[in-house]
């Protein structure tokens, strides 16, 4: 609690255990046959043979529910200090050598939430390295400052950005584990380096809202205005 306040993130390590992350793992490992996923769900990578990231993974692998117990909804309910409700689940993927980077953004401009009452739980699947397999990286106490304005970005599945500097001080670099996670509130700035190495980087993510929690129409017009703009550059 103390360092999600303080930081706008946590790390938990050997949250679940290995076996139910290794059988998730083997499962999506599994799934080839993206003609099966509705197209709205799915992104790929430039080269259109390796996924970014895939919507509603629990609905096309039914092994992924398993994570969302009992232990998660009450560490999530205390860390908003509210109670709060499952959105939503993708599976993300830096696949190895062409896993693009993930550009600086808030949450919170894509979810555009007013309170900002949400975070997202990042459960690996594998190594999940910021140095190795372009693994996330939080700026510490970021998500202080409120929901900023974003930039229009030409990222693949990324409409938003944010242009910004920092000292490494600044920076936590994650290093985790099959078993860990790591959770972030909707307003912690965070980024993710390519992926040039050989190992995959899977992950799943999943979305908290508080029960307080609303949509802001200013915030709304202004992701929508970005949106239109990287969907238009993009196709």
């Amino acid at each position: 609690m103390r360092d999600f306040n303080q930081n706008g993130f946590s790390v938990h390590k050997g949250f679940y255990n290995k076996d139910i992350i290794q059988n998730i793992q083997e499962n999506i490992s599994k799934l080839k046959d993206y003609s099966l996923i509705q197209s709205r769900d799915i992104v790929f990578e430039n080269d259109n043979l390796h996924y970014k990231y895939i919507q509603n993974i629990n609905y096309y692998e039914p092994s992924c529910n398993k994570v969302i117990d009992e232990k998660l909804l009450k560490l999530v309910s205390e860390l908003l200090d509210e109670s709060a409700f499952f959105i939503n689940m993708e599976i993300h993927d830096k696949a190895p050598r062409v896993g693009t980077k993930t550009p600086a953004h808030q949450d919170n401009f894509y979810f555009r939430l007013s309170p900002p009452s949400a975070l997202t739980v990042y459960i690996p699947l594998e190594k999940h390295d910021a140095e190795l397999n372009g693994g996330l990286c939080f700026v510490k106490g970021s998500h202080k400052n409120g929901t900023q304005d974003h930039h229009s970005a030409d990222v693949k599945a990324f409409s938003s950005e944010l242009l910004m500097e920092t000292t490494n001080s600044d920076i936590y670099k994650t290093k985790l584990e099959a078993g860990d996670i790591v959770v972030h509130h909707c307003n912690t700035i965070h980024f993710a380096d390519s992926n040039n190495s050989g190992f995959h980087r899977r992950s799943l993510s999943l979305r908290f809202n508080g029960r307080s929690a609303q949509i802001d129409q200013g915030l709304h017009k202004k992701y929508i205005k970005n949106y239109k703009l990287n969907r238009n550059a993009e196709f």
